[in-house]
């Protein structure tokens, strides 16, 4: 019943109606999303044990030091304060809302707040042109990210991403914005993204539509080698 239920939709939507890539991914990933609530309302089980459910913990971050008109230096490090204070152990930041001297500065506050032994990961949110992003990569070198999130901007973003990863050892990590796994995979095998056996440093690869997990792609942590 699913495979004919995804069958029909498609062949309706994709060659009747002529709907772009993007409307059929995102249509298609809604649809995905509500059989599987059905299946586990049915099965009455909670959907992360019917994808594995194998794990008892997982790591993770919170995503810090977003931009807000009037918010200074001292505001972000009392933001960062409070967030040790609560028990983070990773920490996300923001950047590419400033021009890169500014961010720098930022992001020196919160490695200084949290300390060498927590990870600190960076999320530019496609905000450099590729020039500012090798020069940021490298300015980030001291602070050593764990990960370097979507630094370029998205009109040529594998390109440039393969450009950029040729020129820095912060591992680079994208994927959210792409609608497929297949757009993933490309940037996998196009080394768009760093991957290598060394584990310790994560790459990640996962489209923002994709609904179900064998639609979707999650690499093994790596770093570069």
């Amino acid at each position: 019943v699913y495979q004919t239920l995804f069958a029909l939709t498609w062949q309706r939507r994709a060659h009747e109606r002529g709907w772009s890539r993007e409307a059929l991914v995102r249509i298609s990933a809604a649809v995905d999303i509500a059989v599987w609530d059905i299946v586990g309302k049915v099965a009455g089980l909670p959907l992360y044990r019917l994808f594995g459910g194998y794990r008892r913990e997982v790591p993770c971050y919170v995503t810090c030091a977003y931009y807000r008109d009037g918010k200074d230096l001292a505001e972000l490090r009392d933001e960062m304060e409070m967030l040790k204070a609560q028990g983070h152990t990773a920490f996300k930041a923001k950047a590419g809302g400033v021009g890169l001297a500014g961010d720098i500065e930022r992001l020196a506050v919160v490695r200084e707040v949290i300390g060498d032994d927590k990870d600190l990961m960076v999320d530019v949110n496609r905000g450099w042109d590729l020039a500012t992003a090798i020069e940021g990569a490298r300015l980030l070198e001291p602070l050593r990210p764990r990960w370097l999130e979507e630094p370029v901007r998205w009109a040529d973003d594998r390109r440039e991403l393969k450009l950029l990863a040729r020129q820095t050892r912060i591992p680079l990590s994208a994927g959210e914005s792409e609608l497929t796994g297949y757009g993933c995979r490309a940037l996998l095998e196009e080394e768009a993204i760093h991957r290598g056996p060394q584990a310790g440093r994560a790459v990640r690869a996962q489209p923002r539509s994709g609904g179900s997990p064998p639609r979707l792609l999650y690499p093994r942590p790596h770093r570069r080698r």
